[in-house]
């Protein structure tokens, strides 16, 4: 049997991955080795994709809880579970009993959770004054507005907000609405001393309203350092219902601490990217930058996002990361070199990361983008995602590549990945 308990820089660790070992455990007897429970204070199970009897496995995970008085990191990862609401009291137990807690991380994403769920996390949160970062994964569950009230009511009582330096909500395909999305930027408003925020409001029912009181919120928080909006399917109006990104470039830019940024703006029509300029201008630490396209449009449209797209590369000169998601695109006879030639003005990227699956990019334009990069860029990474038929054309070729980035390596350390798309 594999021990429980793992030592981690004089700390101990439960990580409760062995499902039977968890299932069948007598937690009222001794176990075959020793833990001293006064000395665990990080708690991770990990049963991602299991269909398991919940309830019962969280009420032993409850009693093993009640055991370590001393705990203050507590990580429970119950993707694709099945799980419903009631399985959840016994989480909202443990959070209750310890009231020590100063990380809470919840990936309860694909499961059979409604707002009460929610609810009664929201309600465990609330009792834990001292949490700095909170991490809640509720995708792809049944959730209405009211859940995400609740949970942005629950942090707001928090006696020690001040402490909340990284908050990270995950909600995409629920039902959530612009009147909860309003609640939640007037938390984000009182937590200016965010130094990082992740926020997954993909294929909800937010509009305008919502998406840009959220924005407003960030702007507030000057020490923000790391931060992921993910609002695609969001239509965003402005000035007399006219479609852009502009109110948002602004609010972002007012983040002058900001060295990551991760955006997924996808199917909010006419969208003008180069309004989101300000932020390359007035967020001068900013060295990580993550952009995804939204494929669902005409090919007029392309040409002119990309076009738009490629005055903020072109502004991207202090940029060490770039990741590009381009999927199903037809990028029309000049595109893909278009995209070369933008992505080499960049002199000071170190990792560049594209995904090409299903698009036309020719076997030219890419080859000259493996070769004129090796040339003009310091790349230490270069990830690449492409579809099957795409890495059958190619298998020749990468060979030969592999071979020119080799006779380099004293200058530029080259990583070249293929990766199959399913």
């Amino acid at each position: 049997m594999n021990s429980l308990a793992q030592q981690d820089q004089n700390k101990f660790t439960i990580d409760l991955t062995n499902f039977d070992l968890l299932q069948n455990l007598n937690l009222s007897n001794s176990y075959s080795f020793k833990i001293d429970y006064q000395q665990i204070q990080f708690l991770k199970v990990n049963l991602n994709n299991l269909k398991i009897d919940g309830d019962q496995i969280l009420q032993n995970l409850f009693q093993l809880a009640l055991k370590c008085t001393n705990l203050t990191s507590l990580n429970i990862c119950l993707d694709s579970t099945l799980i419903s609401d009631l399985c959840l009291v016994q989480i909202q137990k443990i959070l209750l009993n310890s009231l020590k807690f100063k990380q809470l991380q919840l990936n309860l994403s694909s499961n059979l959770i409604t707002t009460e769920g929610v609810q009664l996390i929201a309600k465990g949160i609330s009792a834990n004054v001292n949490l700095q970062s909170i991490s809640l994964n509720f995708d792809k569950n049944q959730i209405c507005s009211q859940g995400l009230k609740s949970l942005s009511s629950s942090i707001i009582s928090l006696r020690e907000l001040k402490n909340l330096n990284k908050l990270v909500l995950g909600f995409e395909k629920n039902q959530i609405e612009s009147d909860a999305a309003i609640e939640l930027g007037k938390l984000i408003e009182q937590t200016k001393q965010l130094e990082s925020l992740a926020l997954n409001f993909n294929n909800n029912k937010i509009k305008t309203e919502g998406a840009f009181k959220i924005c407003k919120g960030v702007s507030q928080c000057s020490q923000i350092k790391d931060l992921a909006l993910m609002f695609n399917n969001i239509y965003l109006i402005y000035d007399q219902q006219k479609y852009g990104l502009q109110p948002l470039g602004i609010q972002i830019s007012k983040c002058r601490l900001l060295k990551k940024l991760i955006l997924d703006l996808g199917q909010n029509s006419n969208s003008s990217y180069n309004e989101l300029l300000p932020i390359l201008t007035n967020c001068k630490k900013l060295r990580h930058l993550e952009f995804k396209f939204d494929s669902k449009i005409t090919e007029l449209q392309l040409r002119t996002e990309l076009n738009q797209f490629y005055l903020v590369i072109e502004r991207a000169i202090n940029i060490n990361y770039l990741y590009l998601n381009i999927e199903n695109y037809t990028f029309g006879t000049q595109g893909g070199q278009l995209l070369i030639n933008q992505l080499l003005k960049c002199k000071n990227l170190m990792a560049l990361q594209l995904n090409l699956i299903e698009t036309n990019i020719s076997t030219t334009d890419f080859e000259s983008l493996i070769l004129e990069s090796r040339r003009n860029l310091s790349l230490s990474q270069f990830y690449c995602t492409l579809q099957q038929s795409w890495l059958t054309q190619l298998q020749n070729n990468k060979n030969k590549y592999l071979k020119l980035f080799k006779k380099s390596a004293k200058m530029v350390k080259y990583n070249l990945i293929f990766i199959k798309s399913f």
